[in-house]
């Protein structure tokens, strides 16, 4: 389940009444969710998908295949050239989703919970505490995401088909801070391949 419905779900089984201050945070924390922001962020990239035509003579014009990239390490960004009518839209929600994960990191990294310290200390050097702090913002942003309250950094290995995608690739960015191999079910095809909920 993804946090919005985690939360829908919350409201429908309420044996008690909620008051007006807490329909209206939930309301806010329903159209201000991760999970909504990345969904609408597919749909517009998905929108700016070429055609098949378009996207192999992108390819040859580009020799060598790019690197994909991921906003807060678990949502694709799109391969291809985006039209400028959208390119606004996709900034707005990678800018929406960004500064959310950025306030949760920050709050978490006040109340140092288990799962933060799991993470080991902030590094002092500039290089080790960006690489901890890029783990930091995809682990935060996965918990947010799907509603994780465990002390555990991910929490148990999800059922959901299209969460255990983002569930590898958040231990994927767990791997690389600890400098550990990655386990077999974790290689790089399993990384990249899409899921139903994502954009490419």
């Amino acid at each position: 389940m993804t946090a919005a419905e985690v939360l829908a779900w919350a409201l429908r089984t309420s044996g008690s009444e909620l008051s007006a201050h807490q329909a209206r945070m939930a309301e806010v924390e329903h159209w201000n969710s991760i999970a909504r922001w990345a969904a609408e962020y597919c749909t517009v990239a998905a929108a700016a998908k070429p055609t098949r035509e378009q996207m192999l003579a992108a390819a040859r014009g580009m020799g060598v295949r790019q690197r994909q990239r991921f906003v807060i390490g678990l949502i694709p960004e799109p391969p291809w050239p985006v039209p400028a009518d959208l390119q606004a839209g996709l900034a707005d929600l990678k800018s929406r989703i960004e500064q959310r994960v950025k306030d949760r990191l920050a709050e978490a990294i006040r109340a140092n919970p288990s799962w933060l310290a799991a993470l080991g200390p902030i590094p002092a050097e500039a290089r080790a505490r960006a690489g901890w702090h890029a783990a930091a913002v995809t682990v935060a942003a996965y918990r947010d995401m799907y509603g994780v309250d465990s002390d555990q950094p991910l929490g148990r290995l999800p059922d959901n088909p299209a969460q255990r995608i983002d569930h590898a690739r958040a231990r994927h960015a767990l791997a690389d801070l600890r400098g550990s191999l990655v386990p077999a079910y974790l290689a790089a095809a399993v990384l990249a391949r899409p899921s139903r909920h994502r954009c490419v």
